[in-house]
């Protein structure tokens, strides 16, 4: 039945314009946009943070100024979500064109630091992490089943990463239609 209202669609109308092709209003996409960025954003924020406090004191001082700056453009990304939500919950145009664009630009750095912080992690040794499996209470930091997980908290890094950006790219559309709905 959804799927044939979506045929009946004139995109020309008002009423219509609002809606997108999953017959949701362009705001609550916004919305549900925005607060996942919101959630993602933080927890990357915090595990950088977590990663600042434990893994760098022992590894390269350029660890340390990577992840620093992965914090920083995830702490603007939480910025960023708030301004989304607050352009949405006013009607602000003012606040979503500011959001609108602030999000282009910060799309490619989230994409370069994503990339830094990915490659970062991919050529650091199993032993590197050493001092991440003693900080959260392995007994023996040696144990292979600890360089094990690095794999695997490789692929959820890669994964977030990814999924991250595709919140990004499709945020920013859907803040474009948003738009449009203002105008």
């Amino acid at each position: 039945m959804a799927f044939a209202r979506v045929a009946e669609l004139d995109l020309k109308s008002n009423k219509n314009a609002r809606m997108n092709c999953l017959c949701m209003p362009v705001r609550v996409w916004a919305i549900i946009i925005s607060t996942c960025m919101l959630l993602a954003s933080l927890l990357f924020f915090v595990s950088d943070l977590t990663m600042l406090r434990l893994w760098v004191p022992s590894s390269a001082r350029s660890t340390h100024i990577v992840l620093s700056l992965h914090a920083f453009v995830f702490a603007v990304l939480v910025l960023l979500c708030v301004l989304g939500l607050i352009a949405v919950s006013t009607n602000s145009r003012r606040l979503a064109i500011w959001h609108q664009w602030s999000s282009i630009g910060h799309l490619p750095l989230s994409i370069i630091f994503g990339i830094v912080i990915l490659a970062v992690a991919f050529h650091a040794k199993n032993s590197d992490f050493t001092p991440l499996c003693a900080a959260v209470g392995d007994d023996n930091a040696e144990n292979p089943s600890c360089h094990e997980n690095v794999m695997i908290i490789r692929g959820i890094l890669a994964s977030l990463t990814v999924f991250v950006w595709l919140l990004q790219i499709c945020g920013t559309f859907v803040n474009k239609m948003y738009l449009n709905t203002l105008a």
